[in-house]
């Protein structure tokens, strides 16, 4: 191999490696929304390159290096994070086909200028160029024609990956077997269509190739194989569309869902306040004859039958009251619900929430905070739950404890727990008591730490009151 020979093997060498560390390079963009660190990303480009780049300077060629890249970037970003791997498999897959794809396409269009030029005769038999007198402008034209090629490439894989973010979205989500099914379609497809113009490209020189009208008297064939692979990639492109919408749907369909649970069971609540009250207002009618039979006893001397006159009355009265008293009937009402609840299930319930009286906090907003905070804690089957209330100035602190000995994943970009829970109507409750957070300036924490004296999962809700009186209503409360 003379001198010259040496250099295109270096610039070939140097154009793969370019390759490589592009196709990296948008990996990492593409897997970035995907994963709870981003360190994560950068690891799975660098496994990714260091795979490819080990198939490259192996002294022997391996046939299918690109895709063993992808396998080895799925299995070190399963093995990092191993949630959501649904949704992992189909970004990777995604990178792999949108990567083949814009490599082919690189390569039609190289040759169809070459074509062009006159630079390319018969399919591929390269003549003298008139334009190139030397082989050093030769091989100036053969490094900027590399430079072009890698500019476009970088061009076409950056902008699909950018469009697919834009297709799909930038969140973390579970993908089911089914779901993963219909997004694997079109990319199978796509990877179908570039398997059969690569057998088509390898046999086209055989003699009976040219039973294919004009296939042997036209250079058609790039023209065509470019628009099948655009074909393919609007194909994947518009069902990651609509995927997308009909996945909105879904959640804009479980969040309705819940919210009609939600009024549901503030209807009920509300129906058990009204009952609270007419039985108080009854009570209240009847309190004087109750308290004239007990002075008639204690008059008689019949003491123990005013004993019992009156434990009766007590536990009328309790009964009446409810077993909780936050200071606003329909928290009382769901702290009672809930207390029921978790006595039936063996559930210890520790409840020191009290409602900020001469505040601006609606006591529907509270309830959802309340509903939310304590179902989640009964779905967890703890042994004891925590409910504490206090109020620092002009914020108000909700702290929500369960029993908890597990290992906490929570989201990078929300801080929420990622939710394991099948089904409809799961993963909207933290986000719902977010919401209902930021609507008085305020938000919410969760963590696992030593709480009570046990390992507990705590849910901390932060609701900011009006400066103005904030002394008052905490005095207020020191008071109670």
């Amino acid at each position: 191999m003379d001198g010259i020979e040496q250099w295109y093997a270096v610039v070939n060498r140097c154009d793969r490696c370019c390759t490589i560390a592009i196709s990296a390079a948008c990996l990492i963009v593409w897997l970035w929304p995907f994963l709870r660190d981003g360190r994560a990303a950068l690891r799975t480009g660098a496994v990714y390159a260091g795979t490819l780049l080990f198939l490259l300077f192996i002294p022997y060629s391996v046939s299918g290096a690109y895709l063993l890249g992808s396998l080895a970037a799925f299995a070190a970003v399963g093995l990092g994070e191993r949630q959501y791997t649904g949704q992992k498999l189909f970004a990777v897959a995604v990178h792999y086909c949108l990567k083949t794809q814009a490599s082919r396409v690189v390569t039609d269009v190289a040759f169809i200028v070459l074509v062009v030029q006159g630079a390319v005769h018969d399919w591929g038999q390269r003549h003298d160029l008139a334009l190139l007198v030397t082989e050093r402008q030769w091989f100036r034209a053969f490094v900027m024609e590399r430079v072009l090629e890698a500019a476009l490439f970088a061009g076409l894989l950056y902008g699909g990956v950018r469009l697919m973010q834009r297709l799909y979205g930038r969140r973390r989500e579970r993908i089911g077997a089914f779901e993963l099914a219909l997004l694997a379609a079109p990319l199978v497809l796509c990877i179908a269509v570039q398997g059969g113009a690569r057998y088509v490209d390898a046999y086209r020189e055989e003699p009976w190739m040219t039973v294919l009208d004009g296939y042997d008297k036209y250079d058609w064939y790039e023209v065509y194989h470019i628009g099948l692979t655009f074909l393919g990639c609007a194909v994947l492109f518009l069902s990651v569309y609509l995927f997308r919408r009909w996945r909105d749907g879904q959640q804009e369909e479980r969040q309705r869902e819940l919210l009609g649970r939600q009024m549901t069971d503030m209807q009920s609540h509300i129906a058990q306040v009204e009952r609270l009250y007419r039985d108080m207002r009854g009570l209240r009618h009847d309190m004087g004859n109750h308290l004239t039979t007990l002075r008639e006893l204690y008059d008689k001397g019949e003491y123990e039958a005013a004993a019992q006159y009156a434990e009766k009355l007590g536990g009328q009265i309790r009964e009446t009251t409810g077993e909780v008293a936050s200071g606003n009937p329909v928290t009382d009402v769901i702290l009672s619900d809930r207390k029921r609840e978790m006595e039936e299930k063996g559930i210890v319930f520790d409840c020191d929430f009290h409602y900020p009286q001469g505040g601006n906090i609606d006591a529907f907003d509270l309830s959802i905070i309340l509903h939310n905070a304590l179902a989640n804690a009964i779905e967890a089957r703890p042994a004891r739950v925590s409910l504490v209330s206090r109020l620092v100035r002009n914020l108000f602190i909700i702290e929500a404890a369960n029993d908890y000995d597990g290992e906490l994943v929570t989201e990078a970009a929300g801080g929420l727990p990622v939710s394991t829970k099948e089904g409809e109507g799961h993963g909207f409750g933290l986000p719902g008591i977010r919401r209902v957070a930021r609507r008085y300036l305020g938000d919410l924490e969760v963590g696992k730490e030593r709480y009570g004296g046990r390992e507990c999962f705590v849910l901390r809700v932060m609701l900011q009151l009006p400066e103005k009186d904030a002394a008052e209503r905490e005095r207020a409360v020191h008071n109670r």
